[in-house]
């Protein structure tokens, strides 16, 4: 009896531990939400519906903050059924009513969204927010699209739908564009859990039928290992970049920010990017577009004088220099946040917005130069199905105006799709625009001592990039205007103080008082400036830079690449099966994504990623197949499906010393 006693208490004590652990979870994911750290309290409301002890916890509160944060990060379609769940609630809760209706008008389902919001009105007659919904329902249902017509192509040989591809630039024969697919020298993942890589710009050809091919890492120099590069633009002729590189401005800083970079392609060599002189510390500095004459850079920034959120702005280059930045104002602009221009040799600014009206999340709009110089057309949405209810951004129209890219998130990931504008007469450019110039993608490589196919097979094979020798920087030959003074730490940093911000505020800006040399003429300049340059390479400056050492061996070899057999601190790599000591495996099953239904027959390709060994399966009829795998190894697992397009799935086995058996799900679209 006291046996069964003591066995009845270790399980009421146990069940009370568990029961304890949730409610501190559920406690943490609330006070995340609050915080609008959307993505954590997800992540943590996620793991508590996964169980029915968990779901008990979750009250009413917790299931609309969990509805709402899929509001917040773009998963509308997952916050609809949870809302439906949670109408009977509405009378006491009537924000459910219009949080409801913000995910219906996301959706594009309109009526029902007035529905939700008249409803909310009824209940609650001084709150402005649904008479401001409706008015913007109104708006969306007397947009006229600007392209009546519009064939749309899902690019399937560059896409992933596990990761992000955005923000494509012309370049030469193909696009340079974005994305955070799994590179060997940046995984960072542990074993049972997914992390994306770093933003790096690649290159993907234009095929003879205007499709993007396989792509391939850009210039080496362009991109770091444990940084954001990109997204870019470029000149005409293709020798001017000008891209997005993340910092940290303080070396104990914990959030890094977006700074514009530019480089000069000189002889088959990128120069040593700099920073752009009227990049301000503390704000953001991002998505450059640079106009087909190459005299007016567009831009993106939360610095002050703007109207709210994230604004387009400008400057001109005049002779060797930048003007002061311009805010394009309320044509453009809103008082929530606007982002990626595309600026065509025609004048017409292309951009998205979450401000203006529109269909959910971010929407494509253009906009036109009145003449005066300052201010621009009221913008124009260009309607579906260019929009969507997802985040649609980065309107890419090529020269003739028949057919460009653009990204969009409309299914689940940002990815790149053709578009062809059908029944459009090609346009020619204006008098002195001279065509793109004709450079190949390997003119980028050149120095770089990579043999290009082996390079692009590496990639396409397995998922990552072949790391090449640093190519040698070359600064003298730049004709930019770059960062010479300012923004630099003030010395502060070693007694705990802040690098003291520019204290002159935007809001006094005059587009006609040229930046010099980090200053600007007049009461706006900063005497107290440091005289150093920013250099994205120091350690002391940008904490995320990994310099190259010219004083240290060169250890790699063709056989071990990325030289982990002379890196330490590395785990060992298990050469033989007799080697391995527990039992790691990945029960996959892969899915269509549109009803998760396993797909039969499905083709999968594990690739380890530090010995480059490859070995094929074949899914069950349900789609479903085990993948044993060793420890301290990094993989992609590949699937292939007659139909479908592949998809990748990342996996890391580092540190795992224990038994375990881990459950995936791989989707794949159905082409």
């Amino acid at each position: 009896m006291r046996t069964y006693l003591l066995l009845f208490l270790l399980f009421a004590f146990s069940g009370a531990s568990f029961g304890q652990e949730r409610i501190n979870k559920l406690r943490k994911a609330n006070n995340l939400f609050n915080e609008e750290s959307y993505v954590e309290a997800q992540e943590i409301y996620e793991l508590l519906m996964g169980s029915t002890s968990g779901q008990g916890v979750m009250g009413v509160d917790a299931r609309i903050n969990l509805a709402k944060s899929y509001n917040e990060t773009g998963h509308v379609d997952k916050a609809v059924p949870l809302f439906e769940d949670l109408l009977p609630n509405a009378d006491e809760r009537p924000d459910i009513l219009l949080a409801y209706g913000q995910s219906l008008l996301s959706l594009g389902k309109f009526d029902e969204a007035r529905s939700q919001f008249l409803q909310y009105a009824d209940q609650r007659p001084e709150d402005p927010a649904p008479a401001e919904l409706l008015k913007r329902l109104d708006a969306i249902e007397s947009i006229i699209p600007v392209y009546p017509d519009v064939q749309i192509n899902y690019q399937a040989a560059v896409n992933d739908s596990l990761n992000d591809e955005f923000g494509p630039a012309f370049y030469g024969t193909g696009l340079v564009f974005s994305s955070d697919r799994i590179q060997a020298a940046d995984i960072s993942a542990n074993w049972g859990e997914q992390e994306r890589s770093f933003l790096n710009l690649y290159f993907a050809e234009l095929s003879a039928d205007g499709q993007l091919a396989a792509p391939a890492a850009f210039a080496r120099q362009l991109n770091g290992n444990r940084r954001h590069d990109g997204p870019a633009s470029f000149s005409r002729d293709g020798k001017l970049c000008f891209y997005n590189r993340s910092v940290k401005e303080t070396p104990d800083a914990e959030a890094y920010t977006l700074q514009i970079f530019a480089s000069e392609l000189v002889d088959g060599d990128w120069s040593k990017p700099l920073v752009l002189e009227f990049v301000t510390q503390g704000y953001q500095f991002m998505h450059p577009s640079l106009s087909a004459d190459g005299r007016v850079l567009f831009f993106v920034s939360d610095m002050p004088g703007g109207l709210g959120g994230t604004d387009i702005w400008m400057s001109r280059k005049m002779g060797d220099k930048w003007s002061k930045p311009l805010n394009l104002g309320e044509g453009v602009n809103s008082r929530s946040n606007e982002a990626f221009p595309f600026a065509h040799p025609n004048g017409t600014l292309y951009y998205a917005s979450k401000g203006k009206a529109g269909y959910g999340g971010y929407d494509l709009f253009r906009s036109r130069p009145t003449g005066n110089g300052i201010d621009w057309t009221e913008a124009e949405n260009l309607g579906q199905p260019l929009n969507s209810a997802f985040d649609d951004t980065y309107f890419l129209l090529d020269d003739d105006q028949t057919k460009g890219f653009f990204s969009s998130s409309r299914n689940g990931s940002d990815d790149l799709y053709q578009f062809i504008l059908t029944g459009e007469e090609p346009q020619d450019l204006p008098p002195g625009i001279a065509p793109r110039g004709k450079l190949n993608f390997t003119d980028s490589l050149a120095d770089s001592g990579i043999d290009d196919e082996k390079l692009i097979d590496s990639l396409i094979n397995a998922g990552f990039v072949v790391e090449e020798p640093t190519a040698k920087e070359k600064v003298d030959s730049m004709d930019l205007a770059m960062l010479e003074d300012g923004g630099e730490l003030d010395g502060n940093e070693g007694t705990g103080g802040q690098p003291t911000p520019n204290p002159n505020s935007s809001d006094n800006f005059d587009p006609e008082v040229v930046v010099d040399n980090g200053q600007i003429d007049g009461d706006w300049s900063d005497p107290n400036a440091p005289k150093e340059p920013l250099d994205p390479d120091d350690p002391d400056y940008n904490p995320w830079a990994l310099p190259d050492d010219p004083n240290e061996e060169n250890t790699t070899s063709a056989e071990d690449p990325y030289n982990y057999e002379n890196t330490e601190g590395d785990p060992p790599m298990l050469e033989t099966q007799e080697d391995v000591k527990v039992k790691l495996s990945v029960d996959l099953q892969v899915v269509q994504k549109s009803n998760q239904s396993g797909i039969g027959q499905a083709t999968i390709v594990l690739t380890n990623l530090l010995d480059g060994r490859e070995e094929r399966f074949t899914s069950d009829a349900n789609g479903k197949i085990s993948l044993p795998l060793r420890p301290d190894q990094k993989y992609i697992i590949r699937a292939e499906a007659a139909g479908f397009y592949g998809g990748n799935l990342p996996v890391a086995t580092m540190q795992a010393y224990e038994d375990q058996n881990i459950p995936a799900i791989l989707p794949l679209i159905a082409k």
